[in-house]
């Protein structure tokens, strides 16, 4: 995967894996430093309750406190099939990636179901060489606008990932 992350990303930090819509994915984020210190400074740890985040993001300005990251993708390591379902969820978020052994076969009608979700899939090979298979969108799939709520809740959960992996300590 840090092939995957370093060449199809370029930008960002790998969190560890997780799971999110029943499937194991590695999130690529950019941290924003400065709110991540104010959030810490100021004992905000990241806000899980839904309603809490959507009346605060939809409330008055400065409800909300800053988002200390910004997704800028997912990574799925799995059959065609299973991570397609999967990463086609997440699409409206980020980049999306499937990395499948440079020994998997795409057939070309799969390719064709993955370039309209605008899922990059890509294939890596033992030696950690990445190649493009189908390019997928840079960003967010086209068409596929997530709510600022929704988004904004992907992230507070990426927060927490990353605290409770030691990723993050407070002050």
């Amino acid at each position: 995967m840090r092939n995957v992350h370093r060449q199809v990303f370029v930008i960002g930090e790998a969190l560890p894996h997780l799971w999110l819509d029943g499937r194991a994915v590695t999130p690529i984020v950019e941290w924003d430093r400065d709110a991540l210190h104010h959030r810490l400074r100021s004992g905000q740890g990241p806000i899980l309750d839904r309603s809490v985040l959507r009346d605060a993001v939809h409330g008055p300005p400065g409800a909300a406190p800053p988002s200390v990251l910004s997704l800028v993708g997912f990574v799925a390591a799995d059959p065609p099939a299973r991570g397609g379902r999967t990463l086609a969820r997440l699409s409206g978020y980020c980049r999306t990636v499937l990395a499948m052994p440079a020994t998997a076969t795409l057939d070309p009608i799969e390719a064709a179901e993955f370039d309209v979700q605008g899922i990059t899939v890509v294939s890596v090979a033992a030696t950690g060489v990445v190649t493009v298979l189908v390019p997928g969108e840079p960003g967010p799939a086209h068409g596929s606008v997530e709510r600022t709520s929704w988004l904004r809740f992907r992230e507070e959960q990426m927060f927490a990932a990353a605290m409770q992996a030691g990723m993050v300590t407070a002050y």
